[in-house]
């Protein structure tokens, strides 16, 4: 008996180690789905298409991934480079997200500052990410998670004014 309760107490002092709340797949989109409600013609596609992406990264659905990204990410970084490249980091993983803020541009232009928790670690980081509207989609200009490779803009900007 007392080794089972040994054991107990090992895993419960591991969970309570910062970042291991959040370990549990619960993305925090509250920010982005109260924008969607205020308007959803204008902003419901944008939520679908962030919470689709993060999905895919979560499940690690690289294919699905690459096709969010925006033409000029598409033009400049081939599919096979982009799968080739996030396929060799085995050890990465995205745990959980938050959105703790959304900015628009306009209305083709939103930039996101997210909270990620991600693998190894778990580390935490606060990231600017930008999401911009292509004909009725809306595309992943920079992804994020930075031990993850290519999730950066790869090219400048393609609307200055917009930062």
């Amino acid at each position: 008996m007392k080794l089972c309760f040994k054991i107990l107490l090992v895993v419960v002092i591991a969970c309570s180690e910062p970042g291991c709340e959040r370990t549990k797949w619960n993305p925090d989109t509250k920010q982005l789905d109260s924008l969607a409600k205020v308007d959803p013609q204008k902003w419901e596609n944008l939520a679908h298409s962030v919470e689709n992406f993060y999905d895919s990264l979560y499940h690690k659905k690289w294919n699905e991934t690459y096709d969010y990204r925006t033409t000029t990410f598409r033009r400049d970084v081939s599919r096979d480079l982009y799968l080739r490249s996030v396929q060799s980091e085995q050890t990465w993983s995205l745990l959980n997200y938050r959105i703790l803020k959304v900015d628009t541009f306009g209305e083709s232009k939103v930039r996101l500052l997210i909270q990620f928790i991600d693998n190894p670690g778990p580390k935490k980081s606060e990231i600017e990410v930008w999401w911009k509207k292509e004909g009725e989609a809306w595309r992943c200009e920079e992804a994020g998670p930075i031990q993850l490779p290519l999730t950066y803009r790869v090219t400048l900007p393609e609307n200055e004014n917009s930062k």
